[in-house]
């Protein structure tokens, strides 16, 4: 693709539609835009993605991780777990974390949506009663998000609705048909995940890393490819945007450097996607005389209420392993979202394989580069580690549980020195939370299958940010309205992860496509209004 016939010819003209991120948020939202013929602009710090050029291992190459869709700089944290500078598993380029998500979309539930009845003895946690808009309001959405996405799979036993419109998946492999009559033989209710995949013969799903096949159904293959291609949007990518400069109703320009100068664009609607780290950064980098806090932060709240999921990984493995397993990211259920009265979450296969000889050697050695030592991967001590590492795990399939995080208004996104960083606590209840999920299903499988637990006490999914922009029906609770609109300024519009005010129990990334299609219907039925 000729990205260069993409850039616009003019910065000095004013566009309909400013979008800030190219992520799910951004490019669902400027694809719903530029469908109806509104002049759209996308603005990406990172590059034009389409296959992964160069191996990245976990390098610190700048370049190459923005040409593999990596975010590209650390991010400083204060955890629970001490001090962290490293990289967080979001993405950067067209496409944004979708250029390497694991492609599992997900619907939240009703319960969702109405948090604090769900926690009655947790006080502390800054939960609303419910959100602003209910998911039957919702629901149609969450449809037309899946049809978009073509997301493959079956209906889960326990979704309320019946309005889900799947693409038939792939056959299950051996094991995992195995797998799936004992889970239903045991009394649970496995069924076929719900993934955003055209499969091709050879297929394994490309978790992690940009899809070489082009199979993965991220967000540069499904809106923003078709809206510069068929609906003439157009996108600067490279683009750092610095400021949004805006007096006490309006923004009148966005700022950014692009090829080492700095511009000011003009939109009527200026749409912010910039992911729940980077959006909250961003709108406290644009403090004025008129917004000394921050942009949109008369109340304090930005960068406020940081949530993430709690994701365990683990294998499920048959004490009579026969055969190898291979991951496939084809099985999911949700008996485990409520447990002991404790509210949890999904859970998830995969769809990648730690165990084989190959990935083993390179863990074992990515640890002991840690302690300064640098041995060959064929050396005899690593293939005798990985030999025995791999035979403890024959026949295992790994899984991962999302479980909610809840909202506290001390952990955090805040500037320190003009750069962004985060605070978060790691509270008990999360904890126990997590510990009543792996408890409940080792005991419901432990008949024939083993459960080995394969994370940290840092079980901390650093991929899924978000909160930090709520949104709700008060001014003084909430950054954004229903509406998704800041309660102050009347052409500012937040879709990324942020505006969640609780996390629930799955994956969030059909929940922000669902929700750029709703506020982009929103707009549009609103538009003679902008100026």
């Amino acid at each position: 693709m000729d990205t260069n016939k993409y850039k616009p010819d003019n910065l000095e003209k004013k566009w309909d539609v400013i979008v800030i991120g190219a992520g799910m948020g951004g490019g669902v939202f400027g694809h719903e835009m530029a469908k109806t013929g509104k002049e759209v602009l996308f603005l990406e710090s990172g590059y034009f993605l389409s296959n992964a050029i160069e191996e990245c291992n976990d390098s610190n190459d700048v370049c190459v991780r923005k040409k593999n869709g990596q975010w590209p700089y650390k991010v400083k944290g204060s955890t629970t777990f001490g001090q962290r500078n490293s990289f967080l598993s979001i993405g950067t380029g067209t496409g944004g974390s979708t250029s390497i998500y694991a492609a599992q979309l997900e619907r939240m539930f009703p319960l969702d949506f109405s948090p604090r009845m769900n926690y009655p003895d947790n006080p502390d946690a800054n939960l609303p009663e419910k959100w602003p808009i209910n998911y039957k309001d919702f629901e149609r959405f969450y449809q037309e998000a899946e049809r978009l996405f073509r997301v493959t799979g079956d209906k889960d036993f326990f979704s309320s609705d019946n309005n889900s419109k799947f693409t038939d998946p792939p056959l299950l492999t051996r094991s995992n048909k195995k797998l799936f009559k004992y889970l239903t033989e045991v009394g649970l209710h496995p069924y076929r995940s719900h993934v955003a995949c055209d499969f091709v013969e050879g297929c394994d799903g490309c978790a992690e890393v940009i899809c070489k096949k082009g199979c993965k159904n991220d967000v540069n293959k499904i809106c923003i490819e078709p809206a510069l291609r068929k609906y003439n949007a157009k996108i600067l990518t490279s683009c750092d945007v610095t400021r949004i400069g805006a007096d006490d109703k309006i923004v009148r320009f966005v700022e950014c450097k692009v090829n080492k100068k700095i511009v000011k664009l003009q939109g009527r609607v200026i749409v912010l996607a910039a992911g729940a780290i980077f959006t909250p950064e961003l709108l406290l980098k644009s403090s004025s005389s008129v917004w000394p806090n921050g942009l949109c932060n008369s109340n304090g709240l930005v960068g406020k209420n940081l949530m993430w999921h709690a994701s365990d990984i683990f294998a499920i493995k048959p004490k009579k392993a026969s055969e190898d397993s291979i991951s496939k990211r084809q099985i999911s259920f949700n008996d485990f979202y409520f447990v002991d009265n404790f509210k949890c979450g999904n859970i998830q296969e995969l769809g990648f394989n730690w165990f084989t000889s190959e990935k083993l050697r390179e863990i074992i050695l990515r640890k002991l580069s840690k302690f300064g030592l640098k041995i060959s991967k064929n050396s005899f001590i690593v293939r005798i580690v990985s030999f025995f590492a791999e035979y403890r795990f024959k026949g295992a399939t790994m899984y991962a549980s999302i479980v909610e995080d809840l909202p506290y208004l001390e952990n955090m996104v805040y500037l320190q020195d003009g750069e962004v960083c985060f605070k978060y606590t790691y509270k008990k209840e999360l904890r126990n939370r997590c510990k009543a999920l792996r408890l409940g299903l080792a005991k419901t499988i432990k008949s024939k299958y083993k459960l080995l637990l394969l994370s940290k006490r840092d079980n901390l999914n650093y991929g899924h940010a978000c909160g930090t922009c709520r949104f709700g029906d008060s001014p003084t609770s909430s950054v954004i309205n229903a509406d998704n609109r800041a309660h102050d300024i009347s052409n500012l519009f937040i879709v990324d992860a942020s505006f969640f005010p609780s996390s629930g129990g799955s994956n969030p990334s059909l929940t922000i496509a669902a929700n750029s299609i709703r506020v982009a219907e929103f707009v549009n039925s609103e538009w003679d209004s902008f100026v």
